[in-house]
């Protein structure tokens, strides 16, 4: 989960997901990002598209506290080791 409370969180999570999902050993981890993510409210479609198409599983706008509980109650308890 990448959370953004500064506004900036689109520009800042383009240049995080692209190496998160070229390394071998996190490009399979689901990646989720959330909170402030654009100055002026909730982020344009082709903002949150950009996102997704980028490598984001999910994309959270500040208001979607709902949905982002439910996503993390449909995920259970996993136990990697």
């Amino acid at each position: 989960m990448i959370s953004s409370v500064n506004g900036h969180g689109v520009q800042d999570a383009l240049s995080l997901v692209v190496p998160f999902r070229e390394h071998p050993i996190t490009r399979t981890i689901p990646l989720v990002i959330g909170g402030k993510l654009g100055i002026n409210g909730r982020i344009p479609d082709d903002q949150r598209m950009a996102l997704l198409t980028a490598g984001f599983d999910h994309v959270f706008d500040h208001d979607e506290v709902p949905a982002f509980r439910a996503l993390l109650t449909g995920l259970g308890t996993r136990v990697v080791s």
